[in-house]
C-alpha cells in the first residue's frame, strides 16, 4: 500500500466513523420524538410553539428524521464499499463478506439499538428539539410526499392509515412498558395491568362469565320464604330471576330493592315481580371492551349471556370486567381459597370450577381449551364419564396426571395436578 492509498484509506476510515456517529445521533432524535409528550407537560406545550409542533404532529417530524437516518445508513454503505473496499484489494471475497456483515452489525448496534436506548433511560429533558424542527423544516417536502405516498398505498390496500397507526401506537406502548418495567419504573403487577388493558380487545364475555352452573338464581314462582335466608346469606347484590325454565331469564333483581321493599311491607307481602329490573341480554361471545363500554353507558352491573341458541349460558358483572384489569377484588364476604393451590413441588389442588386458560397462566402449561372452558370439564372428557360422588379415578394429559378428589352433585369439586417431566412417572402415581 503506497503513501497516498494509505493516506486515501485513513480519511475513508474517519469518513466512515463520522457516518456512523451521525446515524448514532440522529436514532437519539428519533426516540426524543418518541418521547416529547411524556418528557414535557401539557403546560410546557403552551409556552413553546415548538414543542406543540412536535407533540401534536410526530409524524411528520419522526418521517423526516427516519429519512435521514436511512439516507446516512445508504451512504455509509457505499462510502464502505466504494472508499475502503476497492482500496483493500488484498483482501479476498470472503474477507470482504465478513467486513459486510461486521459492518452491518456496527450499524444496528451504534446507529440504531445502542442510541434509542440511551435516549429510552434518560429521563433528562433534551435540548435538541429546534435542531429536529429545522431538520424536519428542510425536509419538510420529503416529509409531506413520504406521508402521501403511505397513504396512497394504504388506501389501495383498503387499509385505514388510523387504525394501523393505533396498532403501531399500541405495540410501541407495549415496547415502553416492557423497558420500563426492567428498568424498575413499573412493578409486575402495574406492568399486569397495562397489558390487560391491551388484552380487551381479545378476550370474550364467555371467556369470563360465571357460568350458569355456578350462577345463583330464583324461581319467581318459588315462595320467597323458601330461599330468602340462603339469598340474604349468600351476599350477592343482584340475582337472576327466570320462571319455569332456566333460559328463560326474565329479570334482575337486585337485593337493596328487596331490603327496602321488605322495611315496608314486610318479606311477606313482597312481589318479586314488580322488583325486578329488564334483563341486559347480550350474546356470549362478544367482546368484553364492547360490553364494557355498553355497560357503563347503559349503567347496567350485569349482563346475561346467551348461546347461539338463544340459552342462558352465563353472567358478567361490571366488577368481572374491573377485575380483568385491576386482579380479583375481594370483598369482606369473599372466599380468601385459591383456586390453584400449591401443594409442593410440581403438585398442585385445583378447584373444579377454575378456568384452563387461568390454569395454564398460573402453571405455564398448554392446556387446550377450544372446546372447555374450566378444568373439570377437560378431566370429565378425559375420562369419559362423571366420576360418583366418594370416587376419586386419574387421567392422564401428556406429562400432566390429574386425580379427582372430591365430588358433589354430579361435579369435580377439587382435584389434584402432578406434573410429571417423565410421562412413566405418571404411570406409577396412577397406581398408588
Amino acid at each position: 500500500m503506497n503513501s497516498d492509498t494509505a493516506h486515501t484509506v485513513y480519511f475513508s476510515l474517519f469518513a466512515l466513523i463520522a457516518f456512523i456517529l451521525v446515524g448514532s445521533f440522529l436514532s437519539i432524535l428519533e426516540s426524543t420524538i418518541t418521547k416529547v409528550k411524556t418528557l414535557y407537560k401539557e403546560e410546557e406545550y403552551k409556552e413553546n410553539t415548538i414543542i406543540s409542533k412536535i407533540a401534536n404532529n410526530t409524524d411528520h417530524y419522526y418521517i423526516s428524521i427516519y429519512f435521514l437516518k436511512i439516507l446516512v445508513v445508504i451512504l455509509t454503505s457505499f462510502h464502505f464499499y466504494k472508499n475502503l473496499i476497492l482500496y483493500l484489494d488484498f483482501l479476498n471475497n470472503l474477507q470482504v463478506a465478513v467486513s459486510a456483515v461486521v459492518l452491518t452489525f456496527i450499524i444496528i448496534s451504534v446507529c440504531d439499538v445502542i442510541p434509542k436506548k440511551v435516549a429510552l433511560f434518560n429521563e433528562k429533558k433534551p435540548s435538541f428539539i429546534t435542531l429536529i424542527y429545522l431538520i424536519s423544516l428542510i425536509l419538510s417536502p420529503i416529509s409531506i410526499f413520504i406521508n402521501f405516498f403511505n397513504n396512497l398505498i394504504l388506501k389501495i390496500f383498503h387499509s385505514n392509515s388510523k387504525e394501523f397507526e393505533e396498532k403501531v401506537s399500541e405495540e410501541e406502548i407495549k415496547a415502553l412498558v416492557e423497558t420500563a418495567s426492567e428498568k424498575g419504573v413499573f412493578n409486575d403487577i402495574e406492568k399486569e395491568m397495562i397489558n390487560s388493558i391491551f388484552s380487551f380487545d381479545d378476550i370474550t364475555a364467555k371467556d369470563i362469565m360465571i357460568s350458569r352452573k355456578d350462577t345463583y338464581k330464583i324461581d319467581i314462582d318459588e315462595p320467597l320464604n323458601e330461599y330468602i335466608d340462603e339469598l340474604l346469606e349468600s351476599y350477592y347484590t343482584r340475582i337472576p330471576v327466570y320462571k319455569e325454565n332456566i333460559d328463560d331469564i326474565i329479570g334482575i333483581l337486585n337485593i337493596k330493592d328487596l331490603i327496602l321493599e321488605a322495611r315496608n311491607v314486610g318479606f311477606d307481602n313482597i312481589d318479586i315481580e314488580k322488583l325486578i329490573q329488564k334483563p341486559y341480554f347480550v350474546p356470549e361471545m362478544k367482546n368484553i371492551d364492547e360490553l364494557f363500554k355498553e355497560m357503563q353507558k347503559n349503567r347496567n352491573h350485569m349482563a346475561i349471556l346467551v348461546d347461539e341458541y338463544g340459552g342462558f349460558s352465563g353472567i358478567v358483572t361490571i366488577e368481572d370486567l374491573i377485575e380483568q384489569i385491576m386482579g380479583d377484588i375481594n370483598d369482606e364476604h369473599d372466599d380468601e381459597e385459591e383456586s390453584i393451590q400449591k401443594l409442593s413441588d410440581n403438585v398442585y389442588l385445583i378447584n373444579g370450577t377454575t378456568e384452563i386458560r387461568e390454569v395454564n397462566k398460573e402453571l405455564d402449561l398448554e392446556l387446550e381449551n377450544e372446546n372447555y372452558d374450566t378444568i373439570s370439564a377437560l378431566v370429565i372428557e378425559n375420562l369419559g364419564y362423571i366420576p360418583e360422588e366418594g370416587e376419586k379415578p386419574s387421567v392422564t394429559i401428556d406429562n400432566l396426571l390429574f386425580k379427582v378428589e372430591l365430588v358433589s352433585d354430579n361435579r369435580i369439586e377439587k382435584l389434584k395436578l402432578i406434573i410429571k417431566e417423565n410421562p412413566e412417572e405418571n404411570m406409577d402415581e396412577m397406581k398408588k
